[in-house]
């Protein structure tokens, strides 16, 4: 399988606020519209599948997968008439297009699945279970609380059982992240100022620390 490289762009409202500060008293903000430019990466996966003859009803799938997070590394804002009145010494102040660096890196996966249809049952309970491994496309320096795609396992298990025409799907799964800690000295995670878009303050340090569980449940009919 595989996803071709895209680039979309979509409406949003953009939040400009104003430092906390007498100097910027008088100040207010007029207009929110903006557009994001994403650039979404070029996807390939690949996998196998293996049925045994010594085991009727055993699966056993694996895969890898490659996306191209280098070549797709920036979020670009552009402003629709947003503007900053009564600026101390400036007047009426136009937002500039603001362009952030993310420093994506590229992903590599692997995934690991195994489905077994139990004969004693009448073939009735499917029993599943699912490995997975992703390297992050987030560089340490990078990190901040919207770029968190972190090396990560995700570990699955799942059945289903079918009665008459109804099958019932249960699904169960854990994401395990390592905990990721950045200085504030390395940190190179910027906060965007739109009124001086060429200084930037980090805000990335820090200690991260990411749970995930997914449970799923689902009907299935056929009529």
């Amino acid at each position: 399988a595989d996803q071709l490289a895209a680039l979309e762009t979509i409406e949003a409202q953009l939040a400009v606020q104003l430092p906390v500060s007498p100097l910027y008293a008088a100040s207010s903000v007029a207009g929110r519209s903006a557009e994001v430019t994403i650039d979404f990466p070029m996807a390939v996966a690949g996998g196998v599948e293996w049925r045994p003859s010594f085991l009727p009803g055993a699966r056993l799938e694996v895969d890898v997968g490659f996306e191209n997070w280098a070549a797709a590394d920036k979020i670009r804002f552009t402003p629709k008439d947003i503007r900053i009145l009564e600026l101390p010494g400036v007047g009426t102040y136009e937002v500039p297009e603001i362009v952030e660096e993310m420093g994506y890196t590229n992903t590599v996966s692997f995934r690991l699945g195994a489905e077994y249809t139990l004969p004693q049952l009448g073939r009735a309970l499917t029993l599943r279970a699912g490995y997975g491994f992703e390297t992050g496309a987030t560089p340490l320096e990078k990190t901040s609380l919207v770029s968190t795609d972190f090396k990560k396992h995700l570990l699955t298990f799942g059945a289903s059982y079918s009665y008459w025409r109804l099958r019932f799907d249960f699904g169960f799964g854990v994401v395990l992240t390592p905990q990721r800690f950045i200085s504030h000295l390395t940190s190179e995670a910027p906060q965007v100022n739109p009124i001086k878009p060429n200084e930037t303050t980090t805000i990335g340090g820090g200690t991260y620390t990411i749970k995930t569980v997914i449970v799923g449940i689902g009907v299935n009919a056929r009529l």
